[in-house]
């Protein structure tokens, strides 16, 4: 079954804005000291990383 990429695209974003949430005010050396917020960044990164391989090629190169 073929899902609609955007799907994808919205998962993606999604993931962002909750990097952009979780991060608001933190400067680097806040972010490196917590490690609560890092773990929370990767794993929205995770989730923009798999998205991302989940989008059909002509997706991507549009």
């Amino acid at each position: 079954m073929n899902r609609d990429p955007g799907i994808y695209v919205d998962h993606m974003l999604e993931a962002i804005a909750n990097i952009e949430l979780d991060t608001a005010g933190y400067d680097f050396e806040r972010f490196r000291k917590d490690r609560r917020v890092r773990q929370l960044v990767e794993r929205n990164l995770e989730i923009v990383s798999e998205a991302s391989r989940r989008l059909p090629q002509a997706s991507k190169d549009a």
